[in-house]
Parts: structure tokens; sequence; C-alpha cells
């Protein structure tokens, strides 16, 4: 952002997102989130600038990295009612303009959490968040895989080999694992979580439900 921008920033928002990769919610949710803001600056709030940060929710903590195919995994999970469900997802995520797979496999989400903590370091966080989504929910890839995670990485601005070689190291561990307990210790368990501003609100909004939020905030500093 340029110095003429910041200086134009009246009010900054604070967004905390608690969020699992492998939850397709939190991809709906995040897409839903993004419509309310373009929405709220283009009601005549473009001098409010929101700055996200991500924190790290493991739906199925305890997947290896080769993981166990999505539709097993959740059928067993959820049960008879799962293709139901499923459609009504996939449809949910094609009236926001996503595509979204439950083919491909589900896994640890762990390694993702860390790379999101890298990009965090880089100021590539929210880009590399994406293009994790993506990955899993519209791509059907195993982001439990290195390779997948380093294309990720770069797709969202960072260098490829820089995230290979963190991934084969153990930096970031216990950064997720104490990030992981501050989010249990807040109450969160269901994702996604958004907290702006302290305000915390729970689930896949519809943008609206954002946007009168942001509008109660705002007036509220003024």
């Amino acid at each position: 952002m340029s110095a003429a921008a910041k200086s134009a920033i009246k009010k900054t928002f604070n967004v905390s997102i608690v969020s699992d990769i492998a939850c397709p919610w939190c991809y709906i949710g995040k897409r839903r989130f993004d419509t309310a803001i373009e929405t709220f600056k283009a009601n005549g709030h473009q001098d409010v600038e929101f700055v996200i940060n991500y924190q790290p929710y493991e739906l199925h903590p305890s997947l290896d990295k080769v993981g166990v195919p999505k539709m097993k995994l959740l059928t067993d999970k959820i049960g008879p009612q799962f293709p139901r469900m499923a459609a009504h997802t996939e449809d949910t995520a094609k009236s926001v303009g996503l595509h979204l797979t439950h083919d491909g496999m589900t896994s640890t989400t762990f390694d993702a959490h860390r790379l999101i903590y890298l990009a965090e370091k880089t100021g590539i966080q929210e880009k590399v968040a994406w293009q994790l989504f993506l990955a899993y929910h519209d791509k059907a890839l195993n982001i439990g895989d290195d390779d997948v995670l380093a294309d990720c990485f770069a797709a969202g601005g960072g260098d490829r080999a820089t995230a290979l070689a963190f991934l084969k190291s153990t930096e970031g561990v216990d950064v997720v694992r104490q990030r992981e307990a501050d989010v249990r210790r807040r109450g969160v368990r269901s994702v996604p979580n958004f907290s702006i501003d302290g305000q915390e609100i729970g689930g896949g909004q519809e943008p609206y439900v954002f946007v009168k939020l942001f509008e109660r905030l705002l007036a509220g500093s003024n």
C-alpha cells in the first residue's frame, strides 16, 4: 500500500479467522466474507482497511500425510445423510462462484497450518491460505503432500524452495500447537470463526450479516 493510500485509511478492522483448510464452510465463508468487504467498501467505506490473520484448527487431527478418501471419511463420520449434505454444500459453493468437489483425499492439515504461519511471516498469508483452499476443494489435491503445499506457497507469491525447506524442518511446529491451544481456550469448537475487532461471529454467514456487523462496529468507533 502506498503512503498516500495509508494516509487515507480512517479505520482498521483487525480480523482473526479460525479455520481449517479441510473445512468446506471455511472456503465458502471466506468468499462470503470477501464479498461483504467489497459491499461495505462500495457503500462509501473505502477508507476502512481490513487486516486479516488466520488461526489454526484441525477437523481431523488424527490423520497422517497420506490420508483417506474424502468420501469415505465423511460418509463414515456423517452417515447415510452425507450425499444430501454434500450436494447442498457443493450447490452453496457454486452460488458464490466457487467449485467444490468431494473427490480426492483428506489428510492432516497440520503442515498446511505451518505453511500459513510461514506465509504470515513473509506477508502473503491470505494469498497462500486461499491457494490451499483451492488446492483442496477445487482441485482435489492432497494438501498433506509437501510438493502440493510448496506449489500453493509459490502460487501465493512465495518461494517454492523456501517452503520445501521449511516443511522438512520443525520450524513453526510449536507455534501452531500453541495457537491451536489458544483457540481451544477461547472456546472455539467449530469453524469458521471470525473475530472482527474482538467481536466473534461463527459459521459461513451470508455477506449481509458481516456488513451489518461492520457498520455497527464502525458506528461504535466514531
